[in-house]
């Protein structure tokens, strides 16, 4: 419990601000979706074919409990974001207890994951939580396979795929933690692999709308290697907004000191000579579990370069910070351990500042609020047409955006009537009865 309260008020006091960010984008989208109509059709939603998102029914079931219980109170629905990663981090900590064998070392590697910037666009944006929901899912699957409960565990990390089709990059990490640490576990991998292959076929073959497949296409060329080093940089701390030069010293302090560590370890502990029974130790197989979870962690985003966002890289961020832990393990200077995490704790809270203030989630959401909060106090009459076209608040390319794509105004003014045009978007005559310009 001492963690856990502990791991709250880490999480809080470095985004405190995230829990009063209004709605955006797909938030719209899936709360009138999911959370606008009859609780009977809209649960039917929740597990049929996706007609305006992804095939993701646990993400889904999240805007349709919180649209039913919070409605459009958008504080509730970040503070169940919120409670998410808290538990998700205590997670995070007993699994490093049980790989590392050393607490100290856990709990370190376990507060630079709670305070990492990765989480500021899945804890600002509502609708960014879905892989923060299945990674969530998936590891409290994971701890109760090292609890030797393997049949529910595993149970766990398979529905974790129905939040986020990216986890089903932790069943093949799960593949490779039996085929590293467990003994006689081929039924097991086995079974993972089937079940893996079938998820991949059902979810990309008859769940997926051919739309999907033009928006995330796969690509090769140097837009990976940019990605690839995008997500390396977001995963050692960096915020990345050009306004952050003494946070990113101290970032790039610390990171020498994390890559001199391991390359200092490797160095005395390896030759080629015995490079089986180097792998075959179980301390190092917790460096090469950690590799292959950075590796495989981000090789899905990094193939989809157009497409890139820091909270996609959190199942890599757990490798990175296992990476950590092992570190602090070995450190034999205590005090070296505690100060680098202090230094990561001081340069995190002035990055997620530095991301709050330049952040497309923060400046989207405010678009978003500001429309609202004009359309309330202009009094419009009922059935009106409303168009928007470029102004004061924002082009008419944003509003379509941030407003998702019209739907804040079916959710926020139910029962007016209202219908909408977004001018430079779409073709916005006709012969309404009532127009109203918003510019």
């Amino acid at each position: 419990m001492i963690y856990l309260l502990f791991f709250a008020a880490l999480i809080v006091f470095n985004f405190w601000r995230l829990l009063w960010v209004f709605f955006t984008q797909d938030d719209f989208v899936l709360i009138n979706e999911y959370a606008n109509g009859k609780i009977s059709q809209e649960l039917a939603r929740v597990f049929s074919y996706p007609s305006v998102s992804h095939f993701r029914p646990l993400h889904d079931l999240y805007f349709f409990v919180n649209g039913n219980l919070f409605g459009l109170n958008y504080f509730f629905y970040h503070l169940v974001s919120f409670s998410f990663l808290i538990l998700l981090t205590l997670f995070v900590f007993l699994s490093f207890k049980h790989l590392l064998k050393n607490s100290r070392a856990a709990f370190l590697a376990a507060v630079i994951f709670a305070v990492s910037p990765i989480h500021f666009t899945a804890l600002g944006w509502i609708s960014g939580g879905a892989l923060l929901i299945s990674f969530f899912v998936y590891m409290l699957g994971f701890l109760m396979i090292t609890k030797n409960n393997s049949g529910v565990g595993l149970l766990l990390c398979l529905v974790s795929l129905l939040a986020s089709e990216a986890m089903i990059v932790g069943i093949l990490i799960l593949i490779i933690y039996y085929a590293l640490f467990k003994k006689n576990s081929l039924k097991k991998i086995s079974l993972l692999t089937l079940f893996g292959t079938l998820f991949v076929a059902f979810r990309f073959l008859l769940f997926t709308p051919s739309a999907t497949y033009d928006s995330y296409k796969i690509q090769f060329g140097q837009g990976n290697l940019y990605a690839g080093f995008y997500y390396l940089t977001k995963l050692l701390g960096f915020s990345g907004t050009g306004n952050d030069l003494f946070s990113s010293a101290i970032i790039a302090t610390v990171s020498i000191y994390l890559v001199i560590k391991l390359v200092t370890y490797i160095y005395q502990s390896f030759t080629y000579k015995n490079i089986w029974l180097f792998f075959k130790k179980s301390e190092n197989k917790i460096l090469l579990f950690s590799f292959f979870i950075v590796v495989f962690g981000l090789l899905p985003f990094i193939v989809l370069p157009t497409h890139l966002s820091p909270h996609y890289s959190l199942i890599a961020l757990y490798g990175t910070c296992l990476l950590w832990g092992f570190v602090f393990k070995h450190e034999a200077k205590l005090g070296l351990s505690y100060l680098v995490v202090i230094l990561i704790l001081f340069a995190s809270y002035m990055n997620t500042s530095l991301l709050y203030r330049n952040s497309w989630v923060i400046d989207r959401s405010i678009v978003s609020q500001k429309y609202i909060d004009y359309l309330r106090d202009a009094n419009i009459p009922d059935g009106s047409t409303l168009i928007f076209g470029d102004g004061s608040i924002s082009s008419s390319r944003e509003a379509y955006i941030s407003l998702g794509t019209g739907k804040a105004i079916d959710l926020f003014f139910k029962g007016k009537g209202y219908s909408y045009c977004f001018d430079g978007l779409q073709t916005c005559t006709g012969t309404w009865q009532h127009v109203f310009y918003i510019q």
